[in-house]
Parts: structure tokens; C-alpha cells; sequence
């Protein structure tokens, strides 16, 4: 058995072009090789790489800004691969913001110009984590013998982000006179 090969009229100093890629030769005792021509494409533009850095898993509501660069200095596109993430978020730009718990995956491309090629994309997949929501009920007085007040709560994320309050009845446990 041998292995068929495969020869082109283009070399190394070959101008920007199409040229046929012809395979011959070769055999094997089971099998009878039809070939079927093919083409090398030669252009001047130059090649492109995309560096996407790990993305970390961010808390629901938060955002991040997504870092992928492109070597030709070309600016980089992003897009979430909604059929392959759990999770949900919304790209500003560079900008995106977790709007749902789950995985996510963004692809970063750069589609190339007059100068480069298109980069081959470059996936990235991280977690929209469950973000810490802390309900603390409020202090409150009752004189004795009597019913218990309505309680209230403040809910809040126990650091700079959004709070609120609510009013819940609530019923007391224990000793109540």
C-alpha cells in the first residue's frame, strides 16, 4: 500500500491567486482512489491571532469587561453562544452583564480587513454565580401584653449595590405575655 500524493504549479514566490492542488499516484489493495482536483488559495494578506484571557465567574448583576485582544491590532467582536450557555447576560461592546444564573460562553472573532485575514474565534466559557442577597429583619418595640407588630425587613447585598425595603406580617415565637 502506498499513500497517493499531491503537487501544485504554485511555489514560494507565487503571486496572490488560485492554483490547482492535483493528488496522484498512490495505491492500496482494497480500495481504487478517484481524485478529485482541489485548490490552494494564495493571498497577501497577512494572518491574525486572537488572545482571549480567562473570563472568572462573576456574581449575578455584576459585570465584566472581556479582555481579548487581536496580535494585528485590529479591534475584537464578541457574541454569547446562546445555544451553549445555561446562564444569560447582555454585551455592551466589550462590556457584559450576568443577567441570569448558569454557564456562559462568549466568542470572541475579528473578521480581518484589507490587511488581514479573519482570526480563527476564540471561545471562553465561565459562571454567573448566585449573588448573596441578605435580609436582616428591622428592630422593633411592642408594649407588653399586646399583639405584635407588622415586621419589616431590609433586603440588601451587604455591600455598595442595590437595597430595598419590605413589609412582611410576621408572627413572633416565643414568649409573647
Amino acid at each position: 500500500d502506498t499513500a497517493p500524493t499531491a503537487t501544485t504549479t504554485a511555489g514560494n514566490g507565487s503571486l496572490s491567486g488560485d492554483y490547482p492542488i492535483t493528488p496522484q499516484g498512490g495505491g492500496d489493495n482494497n480500495y481504487e482512489f478517484q481524485f478529485v482536483d482541489g485548490t490552494l488559495t494564495i493571498n497577501d494578506l497577512l494572518s491574525q491571532t486572537i488572545t482571549f484571557p480567562e473570563v472568572s465567574d462573576i456574581p449575578y448583576g455584576e459585570a465584566v469587561e472581556l479582555k481579548a485582544t487581536a496580535d494585528s491590532g485590529l479591534a475584537v467582536s464578541y457574541e454569547i453562544l446562546v445555544d451553549q450557555s445555561t446562564g444569560q447576560g447582555t454585551l455592551q461592546t466589550e462590556v457584559l452583564s450576568a443577567t441570569r444564573v448558569g454557564e456562559i460562553t462568549i466568542r470572541a472573532t475579528q473578521k480581518g480587513n484589507k490587511d488581514y485575514n479573519p482570526a480563527a474565534p476564540v471561545d471562553q466559557t465561565f459562571n454567573v454565580i448566585k449573588r448573596s442577597l441578605k435580609v436582616t429583619a428591622q428592630d422593633t418595640t411592642r408594649p407588653y401584653a399586646e399583639a405584635n407588630p407588622e415586621f419589616g425587613w431590609l433586603v440588601g447585598q451587604g455591600d455598595e449595590g442595590t437595597s430595598g425595603e419590605m413589609d412582611s406580617a410576621g408572627v413572633a415565637v416565643g414568649r409573647s405575655g
